[in-house]
């Protein structure tokens, strides 16, 4: 019956409106709502326990989808030939900390309240010189020198002497860890709200242990903090803040003894991407990726409140049943090129699952045709503009306009849906050079998207229910079906190395 349906589906679709072209709404039928809604209904259930990597809920959560795509026919896609991609992670919490100073053999008195410390290790002890390091880096973007061994003091903000994401705080930190700084503490802005700021250093506390670097303290300090600090090294912190706007300036040793004593729970396990394969008939024209992130919070909750779980149905148990679904219709047929269906873990703690599988990807990803990642897609109605996270960042919109567009789909054409261009899996392989694309009507309408985003986002209240809107994320899920099969397949797409 689903077969005659797919065939009649095929010819023409007759509606209220008439006759309508095969290359119409008819295709809005192969994948429904009905499709979708069991994987949801399942992914964001309470047996579940909100999908947290490392947790019960989330080997479940693995089984499941590994189980899913087997059904459907595909093979392990991982480099030793299963479903699993082992994830080696680290969770790292504060517990107390004690940081002293002393000048001349005399001791100074800081305020603790005013810095926050993590560890690599369970405990830190440690003594060592202090520095003022600016920005950390100079103007050709390397290190300051003659940090090894020492404590570091930076600046936050963006040094007005580089660009880009040597820019950043994070990677002029890294860069100081690689010239072997034994702890880094970045100094917030005068503008910067304390309390709300040194929250940060614990919002992801989770990290992959392969991408550990060798610091022995990561810290925050307020900048009333770094005030201080300059008075106990009897210097100005005027004059320290105008020499750190000089690209040359490569630190001052401000002349003090810095005392570190840090606790730290240090917490290391494993998780786990999911990786499914359907081998193509030419296996060196390269392959397609379809991704998309399974986890979530599980329990966000302390235990007196009645409703402790984040289930994240549409982050991204909607995401994840039209990956299911879309691999189910692609494994009745066969293709060029490899097919990876991939549902990587950790992405709420900064995509971590994604940069693992490109640091270790099963394929040559310079012969990855296009990637395409499918996140929190269940918020659009049906009949919503297509929109595209990383426009102008390929030469691929065309194609992906045109393949909308013969579905009956209308194209978002601005690039407002580029603000989340890096905070989704995606950006993990685009910035390696792959053509990275996340396509869809969830972000086209971007003042139903912020509705979510300020409300059930991350919370318990994101839930499955009979009312949960899939009626989109069916559209997507036939969108996204069609996009796979026109890059699988040289005749339609041999825009790749390796694939004439």
């Amino acid at each position: 019956m689903r077969n005659f349906y797919k065939l009649i589906c095929g010819s023409i679709f007759i509606s209220s409106f008439g006759l309508v072209n095969i290359f119409g709404a008819a295709h809005a039928q192969e994948i429904t709502e009905d499709d979708l809604r069991p994987h949801v209904k399942t992914l964001a259930s309470d047996e579940f326990e909100g999908r947290e990597p490392g947790t019960r809920g989330g080997i479940k959560t693995v089984h499941y989808l590994a189980q899913q795509w087997f059904d459907a026919g595909y093979v392990g896609g991982a480099k030793d030939g299963s479903f699993y991609q082992t994830v080696p992670l680290v969770k790292r919490l504060p517990q107390s900390h004690i940081v002293t100073f002393s000048k001349n053999n005399l001791a100074q008195n800081m305020r603790n309240s005013e810095i926050a410390l993590i560890g690599k290790n369970t405990t830190e002890k440690f003594t060592s010189e202090t520095i003022f390091g600016g920005y950390g880096v100079k103007e050709d973007g390397s290190a300051i020198d003659n940090v090894k061994g020492k404590a570091v003091f930076i600046l936050g903000g963006n040094p007005s002497f580089i660009e880009g994401e040597e820019a950043l705080a994070n990677a002029r930190s890294e860069k100081l860890a690689q010239a072997g700084a034994a702890a880094v503490v970045i100094i917030l802005s005068e503008d910067s709200d304390w309390r709300r700021f040194s929250r940060f250093l614990t919002a992801r506390p989770v990290s992959l242990q392969a991408r550990d670097n060798d610091l022995k303290i990561n810290g925050l300090a307020s900048f009333d903090y770094g005030k201080s600090l300059a008075n106990t090294a009897k210097t100005s912190w005027k004059k320290m803040l105008k020499s750190a706007e000089d690209g040359q300036f490569n630190g001052m040793n401000l002349g003090l003894s810095s005392n570190w004593n840090v606790l730290t729970s240090v917490h290391k396990y494993n998780s786990y991407n999911v990786i499914a394969k359907l081998p193509g008939r030419k296996p060196d024209a390269g392959s397609v990726f379809l991704t998309g992130h399974w986890d979530h919070f599980g329990y966000c909750r302390p235990p007196s409140e009645k409703d402790r779980i984040c289930n994240g149905a549409i982050d991204n148990a909607s995401g994840m049943s039209v990956l299911i679904e879309v691999a189910k219709h692609l494994g009745q047929k066969k293709f060029d090129r490899d097919i990876y269906f991939v549902g990587t873990t950790a992405e709420e703690s900064g995509l971590l699952g994604a940069y693992h599988m490109v640091d270790n990807s099963p394929v040559d990803i310079k012969k990855i045709a296009i990637a395409l990642n499918v996140d929190t897609i269940a918020i659009a109605p049906k009949g919503s503009k297509v929109a595209i996270i990383g426009r102008g960042t390929t030469d691929l919109d065309p194609i992906v306009e045109k393949i909308a567009t013969d579905l009956g789909r209308e194209i978002e054409s601005s690039t407002d849906a580029n603000a989340f261009i890096r905070r989704q899996d995606g950006w993990a392989l685009a910035s390696k050079g792959v053509p990275a694309l996340m396509v869809g009507g969830s972000f086209s309408d971007l003042d139903l998207l912020s509705k979510f985003l300020s409300g059930d986002y991350h919370g318990v209240d994101d839930e499955y229910n009979e009312d949960t809107e899939l009626g989109g994320a069916a559209e997507d899920a036939v969108l996204h079906l069609k996009l796979a099969e026109h890059f699988a397949n040289i005749n339609t797409y041999s825009g790749i190395k390796g694939s004439e």
